[in-house]
């Protein structure tokens, strides 16, 4: 039976307060890896972090020879209830009319909005990665096969752009819940491992609702830290929910409540979490997974030894969250990331040349994490 299926997704999150915040007559093209087959496709945007109205004036579908790729073909523009536009009040979300549009695993499609007039540029996403691409230039280019260029205008923000459905056969998709770790290199290094099957026996798509900075507890309201965007505890619920058909959870978070408290203004030591706290914010994941209907998978916590906020106290914290995760019962099962990123000499730490400042995985690092996922929940 074919349903619908997010084989693309991104949180929204807020973008980060910056000298101007506006922006018009501008075309955003982005590439989308597409890890099922499906012969519909549908478009989510999201205005979710603004407080004023939103019109992307086109949006068009096409296809790329390969990512990064700006030249694209089979260009169709989307629609919104029937008109080419797509008007977002404040604080919501919008999904296209479903197009009739034959996909392949392996494709790569490009995604393009256009902005005519003045518009708040309020929520967007960084994410990174070997499929992770997005280009800017000025007028509407969104039914060019051509994409004008310069090096500058090369962006891993990408903005209103949070999800890609195809009408699919027999697909299901695991959500990606954390934080910088996962917008950034791992999960496109997992998608080369989908693509590079021989068959498309698995079917699996990848959704990340992960932001930077993000943390289970704590809200930033202050400009500075604004873009580390909601609570999970404020979120959660809600950006499991959004993908379609994605009925398993893989949380990956809990690191940046660990470090980001430094005595400053904005990240009072009070901040710091008890180990009890961080269970509490796990738990309410899995009551809300629950609720839904859906199985929810963690992650153990990285080594940070090396990361400038490191201290016994708050590695002490991580390990007891790592215990948790692995003996608990209350979840459907983990990947013990933290197991295979240790330092053999130093478990406290990521060994060199798996990061390179003691926190965030490499490129080399992400592909030993999208392995243990592989080997764990799909080979």
């Amino acid at each position: 039976m074919k349903s619908w299926i997010t084989t693309w997704g991104s949180s929204s999150a807020p973008a980060p307060r910056n000298e101007c915040n506006y922006a018009k007559n501008l075309t955003l093209r982005y590439a989308i890896p597409v890890l099922n087959d499906g012969d519909k496709v549908r478009v989510t945007l999201s205005n979710f972090y603004s407080d004023e109205k939103c019109v992307i004036n086109s949006v068009s579908v096409g296809k790329a020879n390969k990512v990064g790729d700006r030249k694209t073909y089979e260009i169709t523009k989307l629609t919104f209830g029937g008109i080419h536009e797509c008007e977002m009040d404040a604080h919501t979300t919008v999904t296209s009319d479903g197009l009739d549009y034959s996909v392949k695993k392996g494709d790569i499609l490009n995604v393009s909005l256009y902005i005519k007039d003045v518009t708040k540029m309020a929520t967007a996403t960084p994410l990174t990665g070997k499929y992770s691409y997005g280009f800017i230039c000025e007028d509407d280019h969104t039914m060019s096969e051509d994409f004008p260029l310069v090096k500058e205008h090369v962006t891993s923000r990408h903005y209103f752009i949070t999800g890609v459905d195809v009408l699919a056969e027999n697909a299901s998709g695991f959500v990606f819940f954390g934080d910088s770790i996962t917008s950034f290199y791992w999960t496109d290094e997992l998608k080369a491992l989908l693509l590079d099957e021989k068959e498309n026996s698995h079917n699996l798509s990848i959704v990340r609702k992960a932001i930077a900075g993000g943390e289970v507890w704590i809200d930033y309201d202050c400009w500075a830290f604004r873009h580390y965007g909601e609570s999970g505890i404020k979120r959660f619920e809600r950006e499991i929910n959004e993908p379609s058909n994605c009925d398993s959870i893989l949380v990956f978070h809990g690191i940046n409540d660990i470090i980001h408290p430094n005595g400053t203004t904005y990240r009072p030591f009070s901040f710091l979490p008890s180990v009890e706290k961080m269970i509490e914010g796990f738990e309410f994941y899995v009551k809300k997974a629950r609720e839904h209907g859906k199985k929810i998978y963690f992650t153990t916590i990285l080594p940070f030894k090396g990361w400038r906020t490191y201290d016994e106290e708050r590695n002490e914290i991580r390990k007891k969250l790592n215990e948790w995760i692995r003996t608990t019962d209350l979840i459907d099962g983990y990947v013990d990331f933290d197991k295979v990123m240790q330092d053999e000499n130093d478990p406290d730490k990521i060994p060199a040349p798996l990061t390179e400042e003691g926190l965030h995985p490499s490129v080399q690092g992400a592909k030993v994490l999208a392995k243990a996922f592989y080997d764990k929940f799909v080979k």
